[in-house]
């Protein structure tokens, strides 16, 4: 029972890393560029603004409480299944 409840949680923490490097590698590059297409060239002598990634998170909790459920939610449905997957019995799969 210890090894199919190890085995299960291996498989959430699977899901979880896939879930991260799709967001990194998908969600975020669209996101950018929506973002960027909205945004007004600088004139002539005009600054640029940059993003603070800390300040962010600081100013906007709920976003990181959301991702937090998120991370969370997609554990816990990778750990089931996998808690299913390996619990069967070798008759059934």
């Amino acid at each position: 029972m210890f090894k199919t409840v190890l085995r299960s949680v291996g498989v959430g923490f699977g899901a979880l890393a896939l879930a991260t490097l799709f967001a990194l590698f998908v969600v975020m590059p669209v996101t950018f560029y929506f973002i960027s297409k909205s945004v007004a060239p600088a004139g002539a002598g005009e600054g640029e603004v940059g993003w603070d990634l800390v300040s962010i998170a600081h100013n906007q909790p709920g976003t990181v409480k959301l991702l937090a459920l998120a991370a969370l939610l997609i554990f816990a449905a990778g750990s089931y299944f996998g808690f299913r997957h390996f619990s069967a019995s070798p008759g059934r799969r």
